[in-house]
């Protein structure tokens, strides 16, 4: 009886951990006090002391006309389906090394580059480049839908300093911030429906291996004027 229920505590700490890995990354997890056993800390202090900040590129991807596909096909036939799409989408992200930091409704947010050193540059130009090419891939799963081209999808890529970790143990729930998330969040917002627009700096670290059009300029709110480029993805 010892052993079973030993065993039945070990499988469930497993998959507590795996949970847990999954939606937070493991670089990420010292300070939460709920793994180690200890005391719970106050909702009043929140602890910010595993917040780095690294180099990282970051894409965001918003469906297009999901809305009038809920309508269409009914709630519960659109859910099945962007769970679909979104097992997916980690599917390719896991590819390239990516961590999706979450959805939100119908968006789907990366980053890559998590753990690389702001000081460190060499591997800048590989994120930046595995954005793109992830980006386009996961284009291409949308293309695949069976309703494409009435759902499709936007993306927009930013590169640069972000800030990331978990801000309060006490509820864990990993995130990212900074001026490169909305940079990317922003372009996102501003593409067109099938398009991937990303910021300057992207565009500098990868033109060597991704085809661009010429940089653009447009009004970000609370960015100012900000270059940007496009591409697009080849069916």
């Amino acid at each position: 009886m010892i052993n079973a229920n030993w065993q039945s505590l070990q499988q469930h700490n497993n998959q507590r951990k795996y949970i847990v890995d999954k939606l937070i990354p493991i670089s990420f997890q010292s300070g939460l006090s709920e793994l180690s056993g200890a005391a719970k800390p106050s909702l009043d202090a929140p602890t910010t002391s595993n917040m780095q900040a690294n180099y990282c590129s970051v894409g965001y991807i918003d469906f297009v006309n999901s809305t009038n596909l809920i309508h269409s096909i009914g709630e519960q036939k659109a859910l099945t389906h962007f769970q679909q799409l979104f097992v997916a989408f980690d599917h390719e992200t896991q590819k390239y090394n990516a961590h999706r930091v979450k959805t939100n409704g119908d968006q789907y947010i990366f980053v890559i580059g998590l753990n690389q050193n702001i000081d460190d540059g060499t591997n800048c130009k590989t994120q930046a480049i595995d954005a793109c090419k992830l980006s386009a891939a996961l284009q291409g799963i949308v293309n695949s839908s069976p309703y494409y081209p009435d759902l499709n999808c936007r993306i927009g890529i930013g590169s640069g300093i972000i800030y990331a970790g978990v801000i309060n143990p006490a509820h864990p729930n990993f995130d990212i911030w900074g001026e490169t998330v909305i940079r990317a969040a922003r372009l996102e917002a501003y593409a067109q429906a099938g398009e991937v627009l990303v910021d300057k700096n992207t565009h500098q670290l990868s033109e060597s291996d991704i085809k661009f059009n010429a940089l653009n300029k447009v009004e970000l709110k609370g960015l100012g004027l900000t270059e940007f480029s496009s591409f697009a993805h080849s069916e």
